[in-house]
């Protein structure tokens, strides 16, 4: 039902670690939602959606969350995958699927961040 909501706010870069101005105890979004898919799963239900986007979007940055990322955020992504297409055409020609693996699955997301954005 808010899962469009949650994951259009998380592409506008929307702070998932935001704290209320006047209630510094009040939880952040991240840490709601992860309190939400505790308790669903302590009852045995599925996560709420939303609370489920959340919690993924606060993961490093991987080819299953690049979506959840605001805009400026995949567009370094995207660029830094073409530096690895092009390093791994210049590099290893002969094995360039490995490298770009590599690339894209252990550099990429010690590269892109969402406050970065």
């Amino acid at each position: 039902y808010y899962a469009p909501e949650a994951r259009e706010l998380l592409r506008t870069g929307a702070d998932i670690h935001a704290r209320h101005a006047e209630i510094a105890e009040a939880p952040s979004p991240l840490e709601r939602a992860k309190a939400m898919c505790a308790m669903a799963t302590e009852r045995g239900e599925d996560p709420p959606l939303p609370a489920l986007l959340v919690v993924r979007a606060a993961a490093p940055w991987s080819p299953s969350n690049h979506m959840l990322f605001p805009k400026e955020a995949r567009d370094r992504a995207w660029a830094a995958l073409k530096v690895g297409f092009r390093l791994a055409r210049r590099l290893r020609p002969a094995r360039p699927v490995a490298f770009t693996d590599t690339w894209r699955d252990f550099v990429l997301p010690l590269a892109i961040f969402r406050a970065d954005a």
